[in-house]
């Protein structure tokens, strides 16, 4: 398997141009040296490649596996976050996740108004103030409306935590049969 980037290469070697090339091959390569085919560091990896690795893992995680479930977005983000000094470069990962949030779109979250909300965007540069779609009201029950808060407008409401991944199977089970969401 650590072979792959270089046989990948091999087949498209002039097809594309070479910082292309050098992303593709350094993908799996990460900060700390400890990546393949070539235990490159820091900035000896394509910055390309930088991005793509995070990208890369980020989806891989929230995708689920022969060998184990998804995670949620806010897990994966966690995740990703704690690899930060051996796998990533620092700035990068900050920029990747001002852009997609601490709560990235599809995350379900508690708020402080004690509803749960779907988050439905973010706002770049505030990774805690997303736009959220409400589903639940703070009885639990299944919002009437469509509501939708921007979090970056209205500083009386904040996200409080995620939705763990029980919780989430549990309200899903609620919305479902009623048919109310197009999630």
């Amino acid at each position: 398997i650590k072979k792959h980037p270089q046989r990948s290469i091999d087949m498209i070697n002039n097809l594309f141009p070479e910082r292309i090339l050098n992303a593709i091959l350094d993908v799996h390569e990460n900060e700390d040296g400890s990546g393949y085919p070539n235990k490159k560091m820091g900035a000896e990896i394509s910055y390309i490649a930088k991005i793509v690795s995070i990208c890369d893992i980020f989806e891989a995680l929230t995708h689920p596996r022969n060998f184990r479930n998804e995670f949620s977005p806010y897990e994966a983000i966690k995740m990703i976050i704690k690899k930060k000094d051996s796998f990533f470069d620092e700035n990068i990962l900050k920029k990747f996740v001002n852009y997609l949030s601490i709560y990235p779109i599809g995350s379900l979250i508690y708020l402080n108004t004690g509803e749960i909300a779907i988050v439905i965007g973010s706002n770049k540069g505030y990774p805690t103030r997303s736009i959220v779609k409400i589903l639940l009201n703070a009885n639990r029950e299944a919002a009437k409306d469509e509501k939708f808060i921007n979090l970056l407008d209205d500083k009386m409401v904040y996200i409080c935590g995620p939705v763990e991944p029980k919780g989430v199977k549990e309200i899903l089970h609620f919305l479902k049969p009623r048919g109310d969401f197009d999630l």
